[in-house]
C-alpha cells in the first residue's frame, strides 16, 4: 500500500470550507477513479508557536491518500 501525505495550509482570505470539500469530496472522487482507495483532511494541533513563544511556520492541514500496491512487471 501507498500512503501519500501532503502538508498544506489555506491562502488566506480563501474559502476554507469550499477548498476542504473539494479536497475530501470532489478530488477523492476523482482519484478513485485513477485506483485510490482513500482520501481524508485532518486538521493539525495549533504548532504555530515555538516553545520560545517565537511564530513557527508549519502547516495547518494534513492530507492523506491510500493507493493500492505498485507490482513489478
Amino acid at each position: 500500500m501507498l500512503r501519500n501525505i501532503h502538508f498544506i495550509n489555506i491562502k488566506p482570505g480563501a474559502d476554507e470550507e469550499r477548498m476542504l470539500y473539494l479536497l475530501n469530496h470532489e478530488y477523492a472522487e476523482y482519484a478513485k477513479t485513477f485506483g485510490c482507495i482513500e482520501r481524508k483532511t485532518w486538521k493539525l494541533l495549533d504548532a504555530h508557536h515555538l516553545d520560545l513563544g517565537e511564530p513557527a511556520e508549519s502547516a495547518t492541514y494534513l492530507n492523506e491518500s491510500l493507493w493500492p500496491s505498485q507490482k513489478d512487471s
